[in-house]
């Protein structure tokens, strides 16, 4: 679920944040008005707007709300300005330990996130706040807390919270999922499987509780039991969760570079258009793995008939059309490459695909460029591995041939390197 940096969402399941509930919309208006005047970059006509809110139901404080607005709105040296200053200046408050709280949580300080909640525990509720909201808050503070223990992997922690949370007929599907995660961590895992068997039964669009339990094995690494779960959870009655178990299976044996069972997983028929187009794609990148291309294209071209702009499908197709052996393939890939540059240039995939079409096509200058930019968001994929480490193979092979056809001393001539695409 998406949460809003500071402000407490009313809907524990809403996927924006809600200000004021039950208000027939007002509490909404004051808020796009303000913000429509931050985007002009008037921030204290936008402070002034949101004043109204001090009397409004089920409201955090104006200068919370506005602290949350200059954080979205890319005010971040502001917005830090402005919580401290009301923090200095204010008596504490429930959602000032919380607003602290939630962006300790997004700065990874899993300690002070746990400090801000207890603090907030132990204030008074705003007078303007139901009762009903006021345990809608509560409640968010002991998510804020389950946050900062498992942050911190202290899974028992986790557990013992959170089992004393889900004890009540109807609770928050938050609440399940981290006492499910919990007992997965600890080794329960009839436990995490019982947790998320009544979340499915809460929350008819959950996947399979199997399916959760695969993922989890997945992401800890142990892929041998991801794949046992991956198989009772396409196993499944409900044709649906059948289906979105299927696509998971088949992008997990594609990420594991086993593409030879995935057209057998997607053989099925769905009237759901997004879980048609993940099954074409998915189908097209077993086509590509294999070094059946054609296929790969055809697939890819029906899925870009449908959908022009598709970032991964046009990715999908360049890194296809480079291996062509026409010149005009070639080409139309590497324009397709540098439209996407200059399209989705916010991707890292973008670059890395445009340095690879690039390598290939031996213009190594621009490859650098390219894949140097690919690398500047973090963590880089296998692909992308694979593209700098050949770059580099060939970068050495030309030094070393001018090396070889150069005049002077040579003392290394005898130490070989690999070279060669």
């Amino acid at each position: 679920m998406f949460l809003s940096i500071f402000l407490i969402c009313p809907n524990l399941l809403a996927g924006v944040v809600l200000l004021v509930p039950d208000t027939g919309g007002v509490g909404e208006g004051v808020i796009a008005e303000a913000q429509a005047k931050l985007r002009q970059g008037d921030i204290e006509s936008a402070r002034q707007t949101l004043q109204s809110l001090l009397s409004t139901e089920d409201s955090s404080h104006p200068e919370l709300v506005l602290a949350d607005m200059l954080f979205q709105n890319g005010y971040g040296k502001e917005a830090r300005a402005t919580l401290e200053r009301f923090s200095t200046i204010n008596a504490p408050r429930v959602d000032t330990f919380y607003a602290f709280g939630k962006l300790a949580i997004e700065e990874k300080r899993w300690f002070d996130a746990w400090v801000h909640a207890k603090l907030a525990e132990r204030v008074a509720m705003p007078t303007n706040w139901t009762p009903k909201y006021q345990e809608t808050v509560r409640a968010q503070l002991q998510l804020l807390m389950l946050a900062s223990h498992a942050g911190r992997g202290d899974w028992a922690q986790v557990k013992s919270l959170a089992e004393s949370l889900v004890t009540g007929d109807k609770v928050p599907d938050e609440f399940l999922s981290y006492a499910g995660e919990a007992q997965f961590h600890l080794g329960n895992i009839p436990g995490a499987l019982e947790h998320y068997q009544r979340l499915a039964a809460q929350q008819p669009s959950f996947p399979t509780p199997e399916l959760v339990v695969a993922k989890l094995y997945n992401a800890a690494n142990d892929q041998v039991q991801a794949e046992a779960f991956f198989q009772k959870a396409v196993a499944v009655n409900d044709v649906e969760k059948q289906h979105t178990a299927r696509l998971e299976y088949a992008r997990w044996q594609l990420w594991q570079g086993k593409p030879e069972g995935v057209s057998d997983l997607l053989t099925f028929q769905t009237a759901h258009d997004d879980i048609r187009t993940e099954q074409q794609y998915l189908l097209a990148m077993a086509a590509r793995m294999e070094k059946r291309l054609p296929e790969a294209r055809t697939i890819l071209d029906k899925l870009l008939q449908a959908s022009p702009d598709s970032f991964p499908a046009r990715n999908q197709l360049a890194l296809v059309l480079i291996e062509s052996p026409g010149l005009a393939d070639q080409q139309l890939a590497r324009q397709i490459a540098e439209e996407n540059s200059q399209r989705f240039g916010n991707l890292a995939d973008t670059w890395s695909t445009l340095g690879w079409i690039q390598l290939k096509a031996g213009d190594l200058d621009s490859a650098e460029r390219s894949l140097s930019t690919a690398t500047k968001a973090g963590t880089i994929s296998r692909d992308t591995a694979f593209y700098i480490s050949v770059l580099r193979a060939e970068q050495a092979a030309k030094l070393r041939a001018a090396a070889e056809q150069s005049s002077g001393p040579f003392f290394y001539r005898s130490e070989n390197i690999p070279s060669g695409l």
